[in-house]
């Protein structure tokens, strides 16, 4: 059975805003957060900052379903510097450990980047050192390391199934990220390149690898989903509703062709797209319910 969680990308630190958020979100049906990134970060610069989110909880009656790892250069799983990865590793390893004292059963990882100047041999090897260093971490303290895909070269659905073939073991799973997959998705061959970013087009210099099959490639692994829609074309972060994303069927095959799905998340941008509390507590779960 799947929970229903809510994951905000904000830094919302003060106590009296964030328990007011809490219990907004809670008297509008949600039940389940989502730990944010910078929350992780917040934590590893201050460590009583957990103090704080357990008395939220408390007032609030929300719970923490998972936990998003900080990511970005020098905190994904292919950080290649040599002077950051010992640290990245450690902090890592201690977001590990605050996200199962507050409760969180799962947690999601990004591989990274694609530097031009490192091979994707390369940035597998580091991956994958720091998946061997981090696994005994997630299953002492009983978090699932879940590894996400998104739209490089690195973190392409058989990517990801490159390392759920290494390490078999049930402390590693897979997101799978609604949006992400939209943007790589063909349809059915008609995506118009052009629309893209440049900065998106610089990921793929050889030309880019559409996936139309990622969730039925991913599905025995899926242990925690973002779900949000877009263009097709840009990672928006729209709600579920609001896209080209032919959501519906996605939703049927989460919670019918994926065995290990745990975590089901809202991962819209709420306060971009002013995303009532309504919406997010109430429509999103009918919505899912209802698919």
């Amino acid at each position: 059975m799947y929970t229903i969680s809510h994951f905000f990308a904000n830094r919302i630190f003060d106590e009296a805003t964030l328990r007011y958020f809490m219990f907004e979100v809670a008297r509008h049906g949600a039940e389940h957060l989502v730990i944010s990134n910078p929350w992780c970060v917040k934590y590893l610069e201050d460590p009583t900052f957990i103090d704080v989110l357990r008395r939220c909880c408390e007032r609030s009656g929300i719970t923490f379903a998972g936990c998003h790892a900080p990511f970005g250069i020098g905190w994904d799983l292919d950080t290649w510097d040599p002077e950051r990865r010992p640290a990245m590793l450690d902090e890592q390893a201690r977001s590990i450990a605050f996200a199962a004292e507050l409760g969180a059963k799962t947690m999601t990882f990004h591989p990274g980047a694609n530097p031009p100047e490192y091979t994707l041999q390369q940035l597998r090897d580091f991956t994958r050192a720091s998946l061997e260093y981090l696994l005994p971490y997630a299953e002492k303290y009983g978090v699932i390391m879940c590894i996400e895909n998104a739209m490089r070269p690195t973190n392409t659905p058989d990517e990801l199934l490159r390392y759920l073939e290494e390490f078999k073991t049930p402390w590693l799973g897979v997101t799978y990220d609604t949006g992400h997959a939209n943007v790589m998705n063909s349809f059915n061959g008609t995506k118009d390149s052009s629309k893209y970013s440049e900065a998106f087009l610089a990921n793929w210099p050889n030309g880019i690898v559409y996936e139309d099959k990622a969730l039925d490639k991913l599905a025995p692994y899926v242990v925690v989903s973002h779900v949000h829609n877009n263009s097709g074309y840009k990672d928006e972060h729209r709600f579920i509703d609001d896209g080209a994303l032919d959501w519906k069927p996605i939703i049927r095959k989460l919670k019918n062709d994926c065995p290990r799905i745990q975590n089901i998340e809202n991962e819209t941008k709420v306060f971009e797209y002013l995303i009532s509390t309504t919406q997010i507590g109430q429509d999103f779960a009918r919505l899912v319910a209802e698919a």
